[in-house]
């Protein structure tokens, strides 16, 4: 099916519908589930036709047992958000979902311009795509951690070698919004050329600028790339340390009783 503009924003009315419908789904199979080992066996076999990705378990961390955790994806209001979604699976924190939220937003319009230049066709394809091109370089990156540090609202772009999104940095919200995105086809030749060029001199396969519209020339990109180096952080493993589960489980731990509303009563 050819993907029109109307037609992604039709599509992306009725997934952002089913989104909801899947995590009262996720929740209810949670709730009735008769032991860890079985919903733990059902979201790793099931998880990405229900808006969780890269499943994975943990060994044992204290009290919460070996802990299962996915990248969840839910909608509201027309934007599409992430969080980290942890689901214990010791006997006394089962039944239980404890999500962090990761800090990155897309707008309506962003989804809908997403469907229509990939001309995505599921919603299952919609999802594997934005965290394959959109949100995996973009935590790679650091972008909320590593930029934007003087301002309360820092505009930016977000170049990879497929893309180029146009980003509001809200650092008081600690939130990346993505306002709208172009795939690379959708550049001029001269545009094309300037992307390859800022990440062939930066070295990267991504790169977020702190600029409003892609450089024109080379001494401007040449500019921008100071400019921004001025005002970022060393920067932090962010895949490691806390998008994917690694082998620190005294860390996890902590951060999973910071954000358990439970934890006093379950200790």
């Amino acid at each position: 099916m050819k993907i029109t503009e109307d037609i992604a924003k039709e599509l992306w009315a009725t997934w952002h519908n089913e989104i909801a419908a899947n995590l009262t789904y996720i929740n209810k199979t949670l709730i009735t589930s008769k032991s860890p080992a079985h919903f733990s066996n059902w979201l790793k076999k099931n998880g990405s036709n229900y808006n969780h990705h890269y499943t994975t378990i943990t060994d044992k961390t204290k009290h919460y047992g070996n802990v299962l955790f996915s990248v969840l994806v839910h909608a509201e209001k027309g934007r599409m958000y992430f969080e980290k979604a942890f689901y214990p699976l010791s006997k006394g924190t089962f039944k239980r979902r404890i999500s962090i939220d990761m800090g990155i937003e897309l707008t309506k319009h962003f989804v809908e311009r997403f469907i229509l230049r990939w001309q995505t066709q599921t919603l299952q394809e919609l999802e594997r795509m934005i965290l394959a091109e959109i949100i995996m370089p973009h935590l790679r990156h650091g972008v909320n951690t590593n930029l934007g540090l003087f301002d309360v609202t820092t505009q930016a772009i977000f170049i990879t070698e497929n893309s180029l999104m146009h980003l509001d940095i809200l650092m008081e919200e600690n939130v990346v919004r993505h306002i709208t995105v172009l795939s690379n086809s959708d550049l001029s030749k001269r545009k094309q050329d300037m992307v390859e060029y800022i990440l062939s001199t930066s070295g990267q396969t991504e790169i977020a600028l702190a600029c409003t519209e892609l450089p024109r020339t080379t001494t401007e990109a040449d500019n921008v790339l100071m400019s921004t180096k001025a005002r970022q952080t060393e920067p932090m493993n962010y895949i490691d340390q806390e998008f994917y589960v690694g082998k620190e489980k005294n860390m996890m731990f902590k951060m999973l009783k910071n954000y358990d509303p439970t934890f006093n009563l379950t200790t």
